[in-house]
């Protein structure tokens, strides 16, 4: 994602994960995913990721169809400006890891 928390690339896995093709998710931002409960968290959560350049936690996403998906995360911020991050979604039926 980019630092307006767009995304950039994402996997086939999280598109399975959250129930958006590739190309509608090249056009949304991670707030856009984000379950209404964390969307107040979001920002600042953001920008402390920005200026540490290493975040883990925990997070809760949004399905296509309303369900919420709770997730474990670590991001990175390279001194490039590439942002990246891996999810591992914390549900019995979805064990794979996951990139974006």
């Amino acid at each position: 994602m980019d630092e307006q928390r767009r995304y950039l690339d994402v996997t086939a896995g999280v598109c399975e994960l959250l129930g958006y093709s590739r190309s509608e998710l090249l056009q949304m931002r991670i707030d856009d995913v984000t379950a209404h409960t964390m969307r107040s968290n979001t920002s600042p959560l953001f920008q402390q990721y920005l200026a540490d350049g290493l975040q883990r936690g925990s997070y809760v996403l949004r399905h296509r169809d309303g369900n919420e998906i709770p997730i474990s995360y670590i991001a990175r911020a390279f001194p490039d400006g590439c942002l990246v991050a891996c999810w591992e979604p914390n549900c019995p039926s979805a064990q794979v890891l996951l990139v974006s």
